[in-house]
């Protein structure tokens, strides 16, 4: 057989009349022998086939990615075709069936003549569209009339394709929610405070009930319970739940098919006569309840002890809420609940889980505040865990009427001796309830005397050095102040300073800051009592001079608090001539009857002394009487202003006074009280190179200036008090 004549491909015998005797395939060798015996012989015949082949798979391409993946199955039992033109014209038809991968393959196809590989519709199933075959890739919209179709034309270095293949995917879906039932009320949807269910594994089993192909997938629902999966053919479909996934201590309460055991079945089927797809199942829901709750009270918690005690009252009519959160996968759901007429309150259908339990205020009384909770933070909220089928009877929340007083008191500058002095008092209720019967109690310390209240807020009376103030009424609205000004008279034993305390109180109802109920007010009160030395240092003379050394101490109670200044004023007899001092700065005006004076603005701290030494010559004629007068100023002014004389006046006459307590008051020994006394007291204005005024302490010596008196002299290395005679001698004299 010469087979240069065959189709392109076509030259693999497959027949001649050899083989059909022998059944060897050794004589298929294009030749056979027969011997004629004068009949006609027709029956030798030769046949051939072609040596190409061409397959490969059709599967549910679910991504529609034209790549056969993982999770995506072969389609079993589809009727795939390969059309050709034979030899002569003749239509040739060769037909394969996808088995249970969805391979297909048909072999001895001819080379160089152009295929038609095509898929049976009617054997896929149905409710499918194309995604992919070898003339329209995924991605690319198919030409007209090529879907399900492919072109292929195999060659003689190409003789075998195997990239033949077909993807479809379903148009169906199915889902829809898996949620938490908290009233368990078995709808077929979420009411209420229903909330969908987060991280819940669903395995969702697809099959073909015609041809048997089965694919399957797991999903997890989302953030609000849903869950979907689409591209699903038309077919039987199971929807199970993985229980390993769901919150612990739930029991379910409706899935679709009734049967409450977290797994349904249904049938997607698409009827092609409408325009509607109802391959699409959305209806496949799923809820559970939890077996666990919580509970318990709401009552008025009078003592804050925590504990329900005989004549403490429920409250009914409050909001409380609860919140259970899921600490695998976040869910969380809320309901809220009143509390009944006997206070108590309940919520049930809780998983296990967290619970953070809030109490509304808006649905208390303003005036209460809270007292008790389970945490014991008393801030009307209270977590907890909760365990599977676990009942919480013991979540209570304590509260009570308070009113949160508080006082403040304050003061401007110092306080001076002698004048008014005025405290601010203001009290505030910060409630959040009324305060009745509110009371002020003021016990004023020693040196300060009541004089009257100023302001409306308050009407106050004193007695027995104490200062009781109540509001107009008796009550304190929460949320409001009430402010007075309380007047007192400073008498000199508030010196150096006194701290003022007030007290707020109130007959009801509790208040749950007393810390807040008190107030110190710290006032300074200057005062500093001066005293002055004077000594004659060495002999009077005439002719000669005379050294004086004064001495100013400070005996308190106060530092200084302005200059003090030394005044010396020199008689007749007595001229300048200087002085000398670490601590005071001295002039003179004049020579003769000079008045000498000496400064320092330095402070002087109680007990602390200053000197100076102060040189002048004696004129004086033997036998002149002579008086010299030292005196000090200034060291007490109170807010820019010195004193008043009158005062000061006073102040040096109860000194004298052993009878009067004052010197004890001020910290003033006797001794020195009587010196201060002893000393002369001389009321003297503001001086115009001071500003000050204060009690001046005045060292007065009458001087008799004699001849010959020299032993005298010793006599006045002392502070010198009163007036005395003192000679002064004639040069050479001796004392008497």
């Amino acid at each position: 057989m010469d087979t240069t004549g065959l189709p392109s491909g076509v030259d693999r015998p497959t027949w001649d009349l050899d083989f059909g005797v022998s059944g060897d395939p050794a004589d298929l060798d294009h030749t056979t022998s027969v011997t004629l015996t004068g009949a006609d012989r027709l029956d030798l015949d030769f046949s051939y086939t072609g040596v190409g082949s061409v397959g490969d798979t059709v599967w549910l391409d679910l991504d529609a990615d034209g790549v056969l993946d993982a999770d995506e199955v072969g389609l079993i039992g589809v009727g795939v075709s390969v059309t050709y033109t034979g030899p002569g014209g003749a239509t040739v038809t060769r037909a394969a069936t996808t088995d249970a991968d969805g391979r297909w393959s048909v072999g001895d196809l001819p080379l160089d003549v152009e295929l038609t590989v095509a898929v049976d519709p009617a054997t896929l199933p149905a409710n499918v569209e194309a995604t992919h075959d070898l003339d329209d890739p995924a991605g690319v919209t198919p030409g007209a009339g090529t879907t399900h179709t492919a072109r292929v034309t195999l060659t003689a270095t190409t003789p075998d394709r195997t990239d033949v293949d077909f993807g479809y995917r379903g148009r169906g879906a199915v889902g829809d929610l898996t949620w938490l039932d908290l009233n368990a009320s078995g709808g077929p949807a979420p009411d209420g405070d229903d909330v969908g269910l987060a991280g819940v594994d669903l395995t969702v089993t697809w099959t073909d009930p015609t041809a048997g192909t089965t694919w399957s997938t797991t999903v997890t629902s989302a953030a609000d319970g849903t869950w979907r999966v689409d591209h699903l053919p038309d077919g039987d479909v199971t929807v199970t739940v993985d229980p390993a996934s769901l919150p612990t201590g739930v029991t379910p309460t409706h899935d679709p098919d009734g049967g409450a055991d977290g797994s349904a079945a249904v049938t997607l089927h698409d009827d092609p006569a409408t325009a509607a797809n109802e391959g699409i199942d959305l209806d496949q829901d799923f809820a559970w309840t939890g077996t666990g709750s919580v509970g318990d009270l709401v009552w008025t918690d009078l003592d804050d002890d925590g504990t329900v005690d005989t004549g403490e009252d429920p409250i009914a009519g409050v909001d409380v809420t609860v919140t259970w959160s899921d600490p695998v996968s976040g869910t969380s759901a809320s309901t809220t609940v009143t509390t009944a007429a006997d206070g108590t309150w309940s919520v049930g259908g809780l998983p296990a889980g967290h619970l953070v339990v809030t109490v509304d205020p808006a649905t208390l009384d303003p005036g209460l505040a809270p007292t008790f909770d389970l945490d014991g933070g008393d801030d009307r909220r209270a977590e907890l865990d909760l365990g599977a089928g676990e009942t919480r009877t013991d979540v209570d929340f304590g509260e009570r009427p308070e009113a949160d007083l508080a006082v403040t008191k304050t003061h401007t500058g110092d306080f001076a001796v002698g004048a008014e002095g005025r405290f601010t008092v203001t009290v505030t209720n910060h409630g959040p309830a009324d305060a009745t019967g509110v009371t002020l109690t003021d016990t004023l310390p020693s040196g300060l005397r009541f004089l009257r209240s100023e302001g409306t807020g308050l009407a106050c009376t004193g007695s027995a050095g104490v200062v009781t103030c109540t509001t107009f009424g008796g009550d304190l609205p929460a949320g409001t102040s009430a402010t007075v000004t309380l007047v007192v008279d400073v008498g000199p034993a508030a010196a150096p300073g006194v701290t003022n305390t007030v007290r707020v109180s109130a007959t009801g109802p509790a208040d749950p800051d007393p810390g807040n109920d008190e107030a110190d007010d710290d006032v300074t009160v200057p005062l500093s009592v001066l005293d002055v030395d004077k000594v004659l240092d060495g002999e009077l003379r005439s002719g000669r001079d005379a050294h004086w050394v004064i001495t100013v101490t400070n005996h308190g109670p106060s530092p200084t608090t302005g200059p003090v200044t030394v005044t010396d004023d020199l008689p007749a007899g007595l001229t300048w001539g200087g002085a000398v001092s670490d601590d005071l700065s001295c002039s003179a005006v004049g020579v003769t009857g000079a008045i000498v004076t000496c400064t320092t603005a330095a402070s002087l701290a109680v007990g602390e002394s200053v000197s100076v030494r102060i040189t002048t010559g004696v004129t004086a004629d033997a036998g002149d009487r002579v008086i010299n007068t030292a005196e000090v100023l200034g060291g007490t002014v109170v807010n820019g202003s010195p004193l008043p004389s009158a005062v000061l006046g006073d102040i040096v006459t109860r000194l004298a006074d052993p009878a009067d307590t004052l010197a004890a008051e001020l910290g003033i020994e006797p001794q020195v009280a009587t010196e201060v006394a002893q000393s002369v007291a001389v009321a003297q204005e503001a001086l115009a190179f001071t500003g000050a005024s204060s009690l001046r302490l005045v060292w007065l010596g009458t001087l008799l200036v004699l001849l010959g008196a020299a032993a005298w002299a010793l006599g006045w290395r002392r502070r010198l008090l009163a007036t005395r005679p003192v000679t002064v001698r004639r040069r050479g004299q001796r004392s008497q």
